[in-house]
C-alpha cells in the first residue's frame, strides 16, 4: 500500500482546497462543507484505482461509490440528543477557508484514534 500510495502522489500535483459553510448527514454528522475541484477530484480517483487495480482491495468493475468530500467536525461524540443543539448553532454560520494540499496521509487506528501511518508529498 505504501509503494502505491507514493506512486500515485508522485504522478498529482498540488492543489487549492477550498472550504465553506457547514453541513450535516442528520441525525448524528456535522461538517464543513469542501468545494470539489479538479485537482481533488483527480486524486480521489487515483486513490481508488490503486486501490481497486494495483492493491486488489476493490473489484475494479465495482459500481464508483458516491464521493462526498468533507471535513467531520462531529460524530460519534455528537449523541443524537445533542445534535438539534449543536445544528442550531452550526446551521446558519457562515464559514470560508483556503488552503494549498501539498501531501496528504495514511492513518491507522491504534484502538483509541486514528494515528499518521506515512505522509505522501504531492508533486
Amino acid at each position: 500500500m505504501l509503494k502505491a500510495l507514493a506512486s500515485v502522489a508522485a504522478h498529482s500535483g498540488q492543489f487549492e482546497m477550498e472550504l465553506k459553510d457547514f453541513s450535516a448527514f442528520t441525525p448524528r454528522v456535522i461538517y464543513v462543507d469542501v468545494i470539489a475541484n479538479k485537482g481533488l477530484i483527480d486524486l480521489q480517483r487515483s486513490v481508488v484505482q490503486a486501490c481497486r487495480v494495483d492493491l486488489k482491495l476493490l473489484n475494479a468493475n465495482y459500481k464508483n461509490q458516491a464521493y462526498h468530500p468533507h471535513i467531520t467536525l462531529a460524530f460519534r461524540d455528537l449523541k443524537k440528543p445533542a445534535f438539534e443543539e449543536a445544528w442550531e448553532e452550526f446551521g446558519n454560520k457562515k464559514y470560508k477557508a483556503r488552503f494549498l494540499v501539498d501531501s496528504f496521509f495514511l492513518l491507522k487506528h491504534n484502538g483509541s484514534n486514528w494515528a499518521v501511518e506515512a505522509e505522501f508529498s504531492l508533486t
